[in-house]
């Protein structure tokens, strides 16, 4: 999820550094790990089962493989996510 517009690069994400520890939400039988970074968060479902409408701390910009390319200000902003 980006926060901000910049630091993307063709393969690599400027994150910045870690806010603190990574937290974890129990969802639909998935457990989502996710961190706060200085510039970012990242979510991540390790699992095969799906996780919906994971409610994020801030309005935010999803990054997926698919979206990697785009520039982040043609990204909708959103405040749920499903992984």
């Amino acid at each position: 999820m980006a926060r901000g517009t910049g630091g993307l690069t063709n393969d690599r994400i400027d994150l910045g550094k870690a806010a603190g520890p990574y937290h974890v939400i129990a969802r639909d039988g998935a457990n989502v790990y996710w961190r706060e970074f200085a510039k970012r968060y990242v979510y991540v479902n390790p699992t095969v089962t799906n996780a919906a409408a994971i409610v994020l701390p801030a309005a935010c910009k999803e990054l997926t493989h698919d979206s990697l390319k785009k520039p982040v200000a043609d990204l909708a902003e959103t405040q749920t996510l499903d992984l």
